[in-house]
C-alpha cells in the first residue's frame, strides 16, 4: 500500500503502543548503528564525482543519505545512531604504531563533506557520536551491546567485515557490497554460512591471517584458508598456541616465532564494546526536521531526495492567530469544514490557510462550528470522537458528515512502527522541529491539508477493503464512545474508602509478617533491600542480577515462590500495595465530587488486533482473579435515577470464532448442543465421557483452548498449568487429534500471513506481520503465534464493537433512559432502571446475539445488581 505525496507535508512514524509482551515474548525497540566513516569512504570511491552548482562535493553524502533512507523505510527502526572516526592517535595506533599507517591520507573532496554528512543525518533524526581515541567501529559495538543488555534488537550498517564479530542473539549486520548499491544481511547463522566460523571467532581469524587494509599484520604465511582451518579445529588463537604440538612444518615454526604478534594482531582486530559512550540511553526517537531537510537539500541540490520525501516546494505554514469575537462570515459558511478542536482553542482552514481562534475568538467559533454541526454538511478532522463529544456537551442535533483521518490511518496499519505519510497521528507527540511557533500554532498548521488527507486515506481504504470496517463499525463506534466517556460511571466514595481501609490493614499485617520471615526490618518497596534480604541474608540463590543489584521482579519472585515463607508474602504484599495506589487512591483522585462519577477513556487507535483499551483510569484492567480486586467493583455503582448496572458478557466468543475459522466438526457441534466447551474439550482430550470429566481435567482443558487461541506451545501450556513439558505435548497432540480444523486453520493462517505479510479478521480489519519471515526464530515465531491468534481476538473486537452500535441503537429507538457505561473487552455494563430492566436485559441480548451470524450461535449472559460485584445472573 503506498500513499501519493503530498506537497509541504511531513512523514510522521506511527507508534507503536501494543502490550510488549505476550505469552512471554518481549517485542524489542529497534535501533540501527551506522558505521559513517565506513560507508561514507565506500560511497565516495563508487560514486561517480558529484557537485553542486558552487563546487562543494556531495556525491558521498548522497550515496550515504540514498541508502539510509531505503534502509530506514523497510526496517523501521526507533532509534538511528551514526558513529564517527575523529582524527589523532587512538588506543590501537598507542599499542602498535603501524596500525593504518599503509593508508593514504583522506582526500580533501572526501573530508570536506564529513560535517555535511552529520548535519544531514541530524536532520533526518539520527543522533552522530565520536570520541578521541575511539574508532567508528567500537562505538557503534559498545551500542550494539548496550542495546542487547537493554532489550533493544539492532542493525548496524556497515562495509567493514570486522563489524561481523559483533553479530549476536539481538544484533545483525547488514554489509554492504558492490560499493553501496547492495547489502547482505547477517545474523550468527549467515556468518557461519559464509565464513564457516562463528561471529566472535572473527577476531582469532584476524590475529592470524592478519587485515592489509587495516595493516594488522598477522601471522606470515598464514592466509585466510588457514587460518579458518585453524581457528576451526582450535577455536581460538589460544587454543592454536595450547595445541602447538600437534602442528608440524613451516606453519609450526612461522605460529611459534610470531606468537606474540599473533596475539598482538587479535587485539588490534577486537571492537571495544565498553567505550565510555558519549550519548544516553535511549537514544532519541528517529523524527525528523523537515525545515532543515529541506534547506540541506536546497543547497546540496539533491532534487530527487527532496521529491522522495515529498519535501518539494516545502515551505513553512504560517498561522493566523485569531481572537476577536467578529470572525469572517464564511468561515463556517461552506458544505465542507476542516478542523482541529484544540485544548481552549480551534484549528480551522479557511481558504486553504489554518486559523487559530483562541479567547473570544475561540467562543465566537465553539458557536460557529455548533451551527455547523446542526446542517448538513462534511468535516474532516483528526479525531471525530472529539467532535462527537463537542456536539453532545453543546446538546446539538449533530446532522454533518464526520470524517477522522486519524482513525483511517489506523485502520491502514494499525499498531505499526511503519511510516504514514501524511498523518499525525497523537498530534500532543509530534515531536518535529517547531521553530518560534507555539505548540498550538504547530499543531493548527496541519489543519488546511485534512481535505486532501482524507482523499487520500478513503482511497486507500477502499484499496484495502477496508472501507466497510471504517464507515460501519469504527466511525460509528467513535460517537458511542464519545456518549460513554461524557457519561462516565458512579463511584460510592465511602465503599472506596472502606475497601482502602481493609486494604491498607492487611497491607500493614503483611509487612509485618515479612519482617517475622525474614528475621530483620526493611524497605519491601525497595528492589535493592529486598534483593539482599532475600539472596545474601536468607541465601536464596539469585536467579538473574541487574548492574545494580539482584533482580526481584515478579518472573523472579515466582521462580523461587517455593524457596522461603517470605516469597510469597512479598508477592501477596505487592498485589495489595498496587491495588491500593493504582485503583484506591487513584479512583480517589479522579472521582469529580460533583458527579460521584469517574470518567475514564477509551482508546480507539491503540491496540494491533483492534481491542479497546482504557485510562485515566484503566477501567478493563481491575484484577478480578484475586478477591481483593475483585470487590474493589463493590464501589462502581448506578448513578442517581438508577438502581440497577447490567453485564452483558458474551460466553466463549474468541472460541466461537475458531469454530467459525476452522469449521472443525467437534468444536461446532459442541456449540450448537450449548455443551460446556472446555468439559467437552476435557472429555475429547482424556477420551472420557462428559460426565466423568473431573473439574482439574476441565481446568486442563480450558488451558488448552484459551492457550491455542494464542499460539501457546507446549513449554508455556506447562508453565501455566504447573505440569512436565511433555505431558503439555500430549495434551496438545490429543487436542489436534480430536479438534483436526482447527490444526488445519492455523497450519494455513501462518501460511497465508507468509504469503500476504498480514492476516485480517471477519471484517478485513489487517495486522501487518513484517517478521513472520524473519531469521530469527523468536521473532519468528512471535509472529507465527500473533498470525493465529489476531483473526480470531480481532474478529471478537470487531463483534463487540458492531453490537455497543447496535446497542445504542436500540435504546435510542426504544426511548429508553439506560445507557452503555462501559466495555470491557467482551462485557457491556449499562446502569438501567427497575421500570426498564427486564426490557433492556432481552434488548441488549438481541442485539449482541444477532449482529453477525457465524457458524455456530452467539450467547451472551446478563448479571445484574446493585453494584459491579454483587451481581446475580438473569433468568428468562
Amino acid at each position: 500500500m503506498g500513499f501519493p505525496p503530498l506537497k509541504g507535508y511531513s512523514k510522521i512514524k506511527v507508534q507503536a503502543t501494543a502490550p510488549l509482551q505476550e505469552w512471554g515474548v518481549e517485542m524489542t525497540k529497534k535501533l540501527m548503528l551506522i558505521d559513517a566513516n565506513s560507508l561514507l569512504y565506500r560511497a565516495f570511491f563508487a560514486l561517480p564525482p558529484l557537485e553542486n552548482s558552487k563546487g562543494q562535493p556531495t556525491g558521498a553524502v548522497y550515496g550515504l543519505i540514498n541508502m539510509l533512507m531505503k534502509l530506514l523505510d523497510q526496517y523501521q527502526v526507533d532509534y538511528a545512531v551514526a558513529a564517527f572516526d575523529l582524527p589523532g592517535p587512538t588506543k590501537r595506533t598507542e599499542e602498535y604504531s603501524l596500525y593504518k599507517a599503509n593508508r593514504p591520507p583522506t582526500p580533501f573532496e572526501l573530508r570536506s563533506q564529513m560535517q555535511i554528512a552529520r548535519d544531514v543525518l541530524r536532520a533526518m533524526g539520527i543522533e552522530c557520536i565520536e570520541l578521541e581515541g575511539y574508532e567508528a567501529d567500537d562505538l557503534v559495538g559498545t551500542m550494539a551491546a548496550k542495546a542487547a543488555r537493554e532489550g533493544c534488537f539492532s542493525w548496524i550498517v556497515s562495509g567493514d567485515r570486522d563489524i561481523l564479530q559483533v553479530v549476536g542473539e539481538s544484533t545483525q549486520v547488514i554489509m554492504t557490497q558492490k560499493g553501496i548499491s547492495e547489502t547482505t544481511v547477517f545474523d550468527a547463522a549467515k556468518v557461519v554460512e559464509k565464513y564457516s566460523i562463528t561471529p566472535s571467532q572473527i577476531i582469532d581469524l584476524k590475529g592470524l591471517m592478519g587485515d592489509s587494509s587495516d595493516n594488522i599484520p598477522g601471522v606470515p604465511g598464514v592466509g585466510e584458508k588457514t587460518a579458518t582451518k585453524l581457528i576451526t579445529q582450535y577455536g581460538s588463537v589460544a587454543g592454536v598456541y595450547e595445541n602447538i604440538d600437534q602442528l608440524k612444518g613451516k606453519l609450526r615454526e612461522n605460529l611459534e616465532t610470531y606468537k606474540e604478534q599473533a596475539f598482538l594482531s587479535r587485539r588490534l582486530a577486537e571492537i571495544d564494546t565498553q567505550a565510555p559512550l558519549p550519548l544516553a540511553w535511549p537514544p532519541a526517537t528517529l523524527k525528523r526536521n523537515d525545515k532543515e531537510l529541506y534547506r540541506l537539500f536546497k543547497e546540496l541540490e539533491f532534487n530527487t531526495l527532496l521529491q522522495r520525501l515529498s519535501l518539494a516546494d516545502y515551505s513553512p505554514v504560517e498561522v493566523d492567530t485569531v481572537s476577536s469575537p467578529q470572525l469572517d462570515e464564511g468561515l463556517f459558511a461552506g458544505p465542507e469544514l476542516a478542523v482541529m478542536l484544540l485544548e481552549g482553542a480551534m484549528a480551522v482552514a479557511y481558504k486553504d490557510k489554518p486559523l487559530l481562534l483562541v479567547g473570544e475568538g475561540y467562543a465566537a467559533a465553539c458557536q460557529g462550528l455548533e451551527d455547523f454541526l446542526a446542517q448538513q454538511g462534511t468535516i474532516y478532522t483528526d479525531d471525530a470522537k472529539k467532535i462527537y463529544r463537542f456536539a453532545l456537551d453543546r446538546e446539538t442535533d449533530m446532522q454533518a458528515e464526520v470524517h477522522s483521518c486519524q482513525l483511517a490511518a489506523y485502520l491502514l496499519k494499525p499498531g505499526s512502527n511503519m511510516e504514514i505519510p501524511h498523518l499525525v497521528r497523537a498530534w500532543t507527540e509530534l515531536g518535529v522541529e517547531k521553530g518560534e511557533t507555539s505548540e498550538q500554532e504547530h499543531l493548527a498548521a496541519h489543519v488546511s491539508l485534512l481535505p486532501q488527507l482524507w482523499q487520500n486515506l478513503k482511497k486507500n481504504l477502499l484499496d484495502n477493503a477496508a472501507w466497510e470496517l471504517y464507515q460501519d463499525i469504527e466511525l460509528p463506534l467513535s460517537r458511542v464512545l464519545a456518549r460513554m466517556e461524557r457519561t462516565g460511571i458512579a463511584v460510592d466514595i465511602r465503599e472506596l474508602e472502606s475497601i482502602g481501609a481493609e486494604l491498607e490493614a492487611k497491607i500493614d499485617s503483611l509487612e509485618e509478617r515479612i519482617y517475622a520471615a525474614a528475621g530483620t526490618e526493611f524497605n519491601i518497596n525497595s528492589p535493592k533491600q529486598l534483593g539482599e534480604v532475600l539472596f545474601d541474608k536468607l541465601g536464596i540463590p539469585p536467579v538473574r542480577k541487574t548492574k545494580t543489584g539482584y533482580s526481584t521482579d515478579a518472573a523472579v519472585l515466582e521462580a523461587i515462590h517455593d524457596s522461603h515463607e517470605v516469597v510469597p508474602l512479598v508477592l501477596e504484599y505487592r498485589q495489595l500495595v498496587k491495588l491500593q495506589g493504582t485503583y484506591i487512591h487513584g479512583l480517589q483522585d479522579l472521582w469529580d465530587k460533583e458527579t460521584g462519577r469517574v470518567y475514564t477513556n477509551f482508546n480507539q487507535l491503540v491496540t494491533a488486533t483492534g481491542r479497546l483499551s482504557s485510562t485515566e483510569p484503566n477501567l478493563q484492567n481491575i484484577p478480578v482473579r484475586m478477591e481483593e480486586g475483585r470487590r474493589i467493583r463493590r464501589a462502581f455503582i448506578p448513578g442517581g435515577g438508577y438502581q440497577w448496572l447490567l453485564a452483558a458478557d458474551y460466553s466463549q466468543i474468541e472460541l466461537r470464532v475458531l469454530a467459525h475459522f476452522s469449521g472443525d466438526a467437534t468444536l461446532t457441534d459442541a456449540f450448537h448442543k450449548g455443551q460446556d466447551i472446555h468439559r467437552r474439550t476435557a472429555a475429547e482430550i482424556f477420551g472420557l465421557a462428559l460426565e466423568d470429566v473431573t473439574d482439574s481435567q476441565r481446568q486442563a482443558a480450558k488451558a488448552v483452548n484459551f492457550g491455542l487461541v494464542y499460539g501457546q506451545t507446549d513449554f508455556g501450556l506447562a508453565q501455566s498449568l504447573g505440569i512436565a513439558r511433555k505431558e503439555a505435548a500430549s495434551y496438545i497432540d490429543a487436542y489436534f487429534h480430536r479438534y483436526p480444523g482447527v490444526k488445519e486453520y492455523m497450519d494455513q493462517i501462518v501460511a497465508q500471513a507468509r504469503k500476504d505479510g498480514y492476516v485480517t479478521t471477519l471484517f478485513n480489519r489487517r495486522r501487518y506481520l513484517p517478521e513472520i519471515g524473519s531469521r530469527n526464530f523468536q521473532r519468528r515465531s512471535f509472529a507465527e503465534r500473533t498470525a493465529i491468534n489476531t483473526p480470531i481476538q480481532g474478529t471478537a473486537a470487531d463483534i463487540i464493537k458492531l453490537a455497543m452500535v447496535e446497542v445504542e441503537k436500540r435504546l435510542d429507538e426504544a426511548g429508553l433512559v439506560s445507557r452503555m457505561l462501559l466495555q470491557v473487552h467482551d462485557e457491556l455494563v449499562l446502569e438501567t432502571t427497575s421500570e426498564e430492566l427486564k426490557r433492556v436485559a432481552k434488548l441488549v441480548v438481541a442485539a449482541m446475539e444477532d449482529i453477525v451470524q457465524l457458524h455456530v450461535p452467539l450467547r451472551v449472559d446478563v448479571k445484574t445488581g446493585p453494584n459491579w460485584y454483587n451481581m446475580e445472573s438473569m433468568k428468562d
